[in-house]
């Protein structure tokens, strides 16, 4: 069960607070933001997450990013168009199993 809750943070947090948004010149950086509303699902039947499936939607609109401008462009039509798509969704189709070998990291 802790393998599961920490996996489903890191998950939803992935999905919450990393977006790429562009700038009028087309140059992309790298902007934190949340969605207020949102819901998400992890189901699994095992440890090892084979099969599982990973549900999230979220109210586009409820979008933040702590700037008011930034947060009425990502809103427009130009980015995510949340008079028309209301809501995002993502449902995962698969969950594939890789081996991780643990890491050594040289610190001074």
């Amino acid at each position: 069960m802790k393998k599961l809750f920490i996996l489903s943070a890191a998950i939803i947090h992935f999905i919450l607070f990393s977006f790429k948004s562009a700038t009028p010149a087309q140059m992309a950086s790298d902007v934190e933001g949340s969605f207020k509303t949102f819901d998400a699902t992890i189901t699994t039947t095992g440890d090892d997450f084979t099969g599982a499936t990973f549900d999230f939607g979220a109210d586009a609109a409820s979008i933040t990013t702590d700037n008011e401008r930034r947060d009425k462009n990502i809103k427009s039509a130009d980015f995510l168009d949340v008079e028309k798509f209301p809501k995002l969704t993502f449902k995962s189709t698969s969950v594939i199993k890789k081996k991780t070998q643990p890491t050594k990291l040289p610190v001074t």
